[in-house]
This record gives structure tokens, sequence and C-alpha cells, in this order.
């Protein structure tokens, strides 16, 4: 069972037709509310819950901070980066709102820098979302956008997102599986990474770092783990074992900007986002 801190994703049935809107979810009978309960009818797909993972990360796009304690603050520029897994995925598809108590747009979306993802206006809502089918690099799926978060008094900001994770052959099957969730962000100070995990626990400091990268594992009884290092583009460019719960990696020669951060402990994986200086 997938477990969060601060983001809880509740899994259910998505019903989101890449076949027939691989061009983005919010052209889906249910359009933009696709993020929240998914669209139903004949030809949509089937199939059950991923078993994989779910980050969701922001980082203050003026001092390149991230996000630690679940908080926005009014006005500023947030990176925000997408990670999530599912074992057998060959596309993927997303959709990802930001929402106000009183159900309006939070702030504003914009910059979709990852390949294949755009935002689109639609409801009143601007929306992140797919542009075309997207592959996995290594059984995870990536996007990259921006959020400027709402003027001071709006109160607490939801964001939905759904992701699909598709076998690609343009049938309504068991083959397709999900992973559908909502976070929730206080108005006031910087904030964090949300994860929802199958087991392992990951975290990584300095974030950014320019040099060496530490790396915390938990919550497992593993004494040796694999890792990879992904760049936005879902090549690898770093990978290797670490044998302690508290490592360091140096990242000197990757490229600048978000990175992907893999961890295997043998029966389960988690994928973090950290920002290369």
């Amino acid at each position: 069972m997938k477990r969060t801190l601060l983001l809880t994703f509740t899994a259910g049935f998505l019903f989101v037709t890449l076949s027939s809107n691989d061009n983005g979810a919010s052209g889906t009978p249910n359009g933009i509310q696709t993020a929240k309960t998914g669209c139903g009818g004949a030809g949509c797909h089937g199939g059950a819950a991923a078993t994989g993972t779910i980050s969701v990360n922001l980082v203050e796009k003026s001092t390149s901070m991230p996000v630690t304690n679940g908080e926005y603050k009014p006005g500023s520029t947030y990176i925000v980066t997408l990670a999530s897994t599912a074992t057998g995925a060959t596309k993927y598809g997303f959709i990802a709102m930001f929402s106000t108590p009183s159900n309006t747009q939070a702030g504003t979306l914009a910059n979709a820098t990852s390949a294949k993802t755009k935002i689109t206006a639609k409801s009143s809502f601007l929306v992140a979302e797919h542009s075309s089918p997207m592959s996995p690099v290594a059984g995870f799926f990536g996007a990259v956008f921006e959020w400027t978060a709402p003027a001071k008094g709006t109160g607490d900001v939801t964001v939905n997102v759904a992701v699909n994770n598709c076998n690609g052959n343009g049938s309504a099957d068991a083959g397709d599986t999900y992973n559908l969730g909502t976070a929730t962000f206080k108005e006031g100070a910087p904030a964090s990474v949300y994860d929802i995990n199958g087991g392992i626990t990951v975290s990584a400091y300095p974030n950014p770092a320019a040099n060496t990268l530490n790396v915390a594992i938990s919550n497992t009884s593993a004494n040796s783990y694999q890792y990879a290092i992904y760049n936005i583009n879902g090549a690898v460019s770093a990978k290797g074992q670490l044998y302690n719960n508290i490592n360091s990696i140096d990242i000197t020669a990757l490229p600048a900007g978000i990175n992907f951060l893999k961890i295997t402990d043998g029966t389960s994986q988690k994928v973090i986002s950290f920002n290369k200086l």
C-alpha cells in the first residue's frame, strides 16, 4: 500500500483514453475533472491501481530552494516536477490542476519544459498535461512545469494529479493502470517534496547541490542498494551501488537542472528529484 506524510494519493479507477485523447486528458468528456475523478463511458481504460511510486516536488525558482514544510509562499514561482513509476508501462499520460478552497484556479501554470508536456486553458482553469503519449525511461514518467502561487489570503491550495500507465496497444483493457491523487499546500513559508512510496524512504541533501549529494535511506531492512540518476529527458547520467543508510554521491559531472534519483533495495524502489547547480 502506498503511504505518504503530507501528500495523500488515493487509488481509484482512472479512465482516460490515450488512444483517442493522445494530445491531453482535458479533451475527454469530463475535461479537467479527469484530474479528480477520471472519465467513464465506453472505450475508456480498464485496469487496476499501479504499484509504483509518485512524487511531486516544488523548487522555488528565484532561490533554487526546495519546498520543505508543505507550505507555499504567496506570489512565488515554483518549478514543479512530477515523477511516477509503474512496472510494464510503455506509455504515460497525465493531467494536473491547482485549485482554491472555492474551486477556482489557484495561481498560474506556465513553461512546460519537459518533452510532450503542455499547459492548457479550459473551463476557467489552467492544467498541465501531456501533448502526446509520453514514453517511460527505466520504468518512470517525469514532467516539469512552473506554478506561480496565488496572492496572499487565498488559503490552502489543492493539487489534483492523475497519471495513466498504459500498455500502448490502443485498447481499453486491463493492461492500463493508474495513479490518482490529491495534495494540499498550506499558505505560508516555502515547502517540500511530497512522496508516495512503497516502503523505502529516501531523502537527498543539500538540494540543490553542486558537487556532492548526500542520500539518506530508511524504512528498509536491506544493507545494499542500487541507484540510478536520470536527466529530465530520461537518459541515465550515473548509476552504482550504495551500502549504507547515509551515502554520498559525486554529482560534479551531472548537467545542471532537475535530475531524478532512483533507489532500489531489491523489493521496492523510490524516485525523488533534486536540483543540480
